[in-house]
């Protein structure tokens, strides 16, 4: 059920971080008047990090965001997910990431996955020598947006903790006629 999914506050404020940053104030405000008044007034009284956004709510702005700033392509939210990893990690989590190998984190991402989405899993489905393939349960009510987020937020995990040559793919998506979600993570 669509309602018992909702998305912690500290991604979301990390999202309009990035957006203010690389398109200005205004073009914020811009995506945020296209939205729904109930909507509008979530964003302009603001968010705490530990808030939690229902998932109609930040669909709604995920879609928005995709044909606003993305021209229709959810690549965008591939640059968000690294930027919301970089800037929502805490110091101590940044330091388990630089201390442990790739493989150790990668293993880990589940866990971390499930501090920013309630209601859904990603489940490691196999494991081979610096490659790993995830499931994410319930994709259809994440939304487009939170797929590339997904990715970007294992690029940085990867990349921060050392590995080279990262390669992740999203083999599988339900938004684009597949019946699950598939991610596919290597590196070197």
């Amino acid at each position: 059920m669509l309602a018992d999914f909702s998305l912690q506050g500290n991604a979301v404020i990390g999202m309009i971080s990035w957006i203010t940053k690389n398109y200005g104030e205004e073009k914020w405000k811009s995506v945020v008047a296209l939205l729904p008044p109930e909507d509008q007034n979530i964003y302009k009284r603001g968010l705490l990090p530990i808030s939690r956004v229902p998932a109609p709510v930040y669909q709604r702005l995920f879609k928005t965001i995709i044909m606003h700033l993305g021209q229709g392509d959810p690549a965008i939210f591939i640059k968000m997910g690294r930027s919301v990893a970089h800037n929502d990690l805490n110091m101590a989590l940044k330091v388990f990431l630089k201390i442990g190998s790739p493989g150790f984190i990668i293993k880990k991402i589940p866990i971390i996955y499930s501090r920013y989405v309630a209601g859904a899993r990603l489940t490691m489905i196999s494991e081979k020598d610096k490659a790993v393939i995830f499931l994410a349960e319930d994709a259809r009510s994440l939304g487009w947006g939170m797929c590339e987020a997904t990715m970007g937020w294992m690029e940085f995990a990867l990349d921060y903790s050392g590995a080279r040559q990262i390669v992740v793919e999203h083999t599988e998506c339900v938004f684009k006629q597949g019946t699950k979600c598939v991610f596919k993570s290597q590196w070197q």
